[in-house]
């Protein structure tokens, strides 16, 4: 085999092991568990999986750990999302804590607050 055909076989091979690697790292994940080599949902940690996945309906326990498939946790996330807006909407406009139902005059306020950090008028 000549150096140049050997070259050649070897740049068509090198190209397509990098385009399978590049699909299979473009492929999401299957599922997510709480394993320590897991894949963890996007944006959670591992201690928030070990407290929540097992909630999921469809989880699955697997030797210690627990699993549950994309499918299911976006369902569960989209049903979370849900019931959250559900709550904020139905729910009557609350006021703050700690905010008088009668408006405050400026110095009733500013006094308040000087309290508040410890602090009392002088005379």
């Amino acid at each position: 085999m000549s150096p140049a055909l050997f070259e050649e076989l070897l740049d068509e091979l090198a190209e397509r092991v990098v385009a399978k690697i590049l699909a299979r790292l473009a492929a999401p994940a299957g599922h997510y568990g709480t394993g320590r080599a897991a894949t963890l949902p996007p944006g959670k940690s591992r201690a928030w999986a070990l407290r929540t996945l097992k909630t999921i309906s469809g989880a699955r326990k697997v030797g210690r750990d627990w699993i549950v498939s994309v499918d299911d946790f976006d369902a569960w996330a989209s049903e979370q999302d849900t019931k959250r807006c559900a709550a904020k909407s139905s729910a009557p406009p609350r006021r703050p804590a700690g905010v008088a139902s009668s408006p405050l005059t400026l110095t009733e306020r500013a006094d308040r607050s000087l309290a508040a950090s410890g602090f009392r008028r002088t005379r």
